[in-house]
């Protein structure tokens, strides 16, 4: 696995070997292959996995090229020359801090270290690359850095490739890896690494580290969780207080609510009242205008009554006066003087007499023959002007007396 710093490491990978604890490992080429390629293994439960091939090929012409110098070892009669590394791997690494190049150049990284790697064993490089497995692993954390692993096979036409165990083979692919990144805008002269001077540990003295880093990593996320508690917490009593604040409001909301709507029916049954009470008034003030009426048009018959038996004019007009006198406690002088007018006006009308025949107007027919003119009748209405009804009441009341005991 790489470690999160600008690197490339190498490993053998071997058919068999043994642990200081006495233990036998089986691995194999295709066995280190199908472990790069899965995502179901621990270490890669975060991982995204690209084959930057698209195929399988490298890992079949792997293990084929080991097969046929097996074969052809028997079939010449050869004997030893038995080899326990199968494949070499080489991991670069690159630091979260800096450029992360995308799949399309990460795969010419791969083809400038093989060429380069190539020109140092030489060995050719079309064949060195058709045997070389590219697997591309990006990791999301931060603990973990983005790294390719090259699985390269140890043998070619029947013979192993001892020059990609040795250090040469490693130091071309670490020049080769610097050239690619600075193309990309990355120097490793200017880098700094994240660990410095890390050497070699044991075992568990590394697992330790690596549990110790991971505890205190747990440690600060559960702070950080424990604060957004406390924080939600008090978000929480604010919500609280809020909900309680707006069901007070509501509450009262409710009950303004209710009162408007029996103000709405109070004010809905005053209209109705009212408006029943502007009916009877106005069918009540409609009645009273009628027995006006008919009460001006009385008190004018009277006044043309009395007027009818008075041949004087003087009697006549004192006369008038008296009567206007009489219906001003109850009635309009005004109204009576014009009504009075009115049925003078009618009267008189209907009174012409035609100068020829003598006749009324309404009797007469010289119009018919080419009749003369009319002529007003000798009971006529008098003009006269509207009395001054301005006396005091016991004069009127004295009056009243004088003519009743006449």
């Amino acid at each position: 696995m790489a470690i999160p710093n600008f690197t490339v490491k190498t490993k053998q990978i071997k058919k068999k070997r043994k642990t200081k604890s006495g233990r036998t490992l089986k691995s194999s080429a295709m066995k280190y292959y199908k472990y790069l390629t899965n995502k179901n293994a621990p270490s890669h439960e975060f991982t995204s996995i690209v084959n930057l091939k698209g195929n399988n090929d490298a890992i079949f012409e792997i293990e084929r090229q080991i097969k046929n110098r097996e074969l052809y070892r028997q079939a010449n009669g050869l004997r030893g020359g038995g080899f326990n590394c199968e494949a070499t791997s080489f991991v670069f690494s690159l630091p979260k801090d800096v450029y992360q190049p995308t799949r399309q150049e990460w795969l010419e990284i791969a083809k400038n270290a093989v060429k380069h790697i190539s020109q140092a064993t030489g060995i050719d490089e079309e064949k060195l690359w058709k045997q070389t497995a590219t697997i591309l692993h990006e990791e999301p954390n931060d603990d973990k850095c983005n790294h390719l692993h090259l699985e390269i096979g140890n043998v070619l036409d029947n013979e192993f490739l001892k020059a990609l165990t040795q250090r040469k083979s490693t130091y071309a692919a670490k020049m080769a890896f610097n050239e690619s990144m600075l193309k990309l805008g990355v120097d490793h002269k200017t880098y700094e690494p994240i660990n410095e001077n890390v050497g070699d540990k044991q075992l568990f003295e590394a697992r330790y580290i690596k549990l110790h880093k991971k505890d205190l990593k747990l440690k600060e996320r559960v702070r950080i969780a424990n604060e957004i508690l406390e924080e939600a917490s008090i978000t929480e009593n604010r919500v609280d207080e809020k909900t309680k604040r707006l069901d007070e409001k509501e509450k009262l909301v409710d009950i303004k609510i209710t009162k408007m709507e029996a103000l709405k029916k109070q004010l809905k049954n005053f209209t109705k009242n009212l408006k029943s009470h502007i009916n009877v008034f106005k069918n009540k003030a409609f009645e009273n205008e009628k027995q006006k009426q008919r009460l001006l048009k009385k008190s004018a018959k009277n006044v043309v009554t009395a007027l009818d038996f008075v041949n004087d004019n003087n009697k006549k007009e004192q006369a008038a006066r008296l009567a206007f006198a009489e219906e001003k406690a109850e009635l309009n002088d005004d109204s009576i003087f014009k009504e009075y007018q009115r049925i003078q006006a009618e009267k008189a009308e209907s009174n012409k007499t035609c100068n020829k025949c003598g006749n009324t107007e309404s009797e007469c027919k010289c119009d018919d023959t080419g009749g003369g003119d009319t002529q007003g009748g000798n009971v006529g209405a008098i003009e006269i002007d509207k009395p001054d009804l301005k006396p005091s009441k016991p004069a009127n009341s004295s009056n009243r007396k004088r003519r009743r005991r006449k």
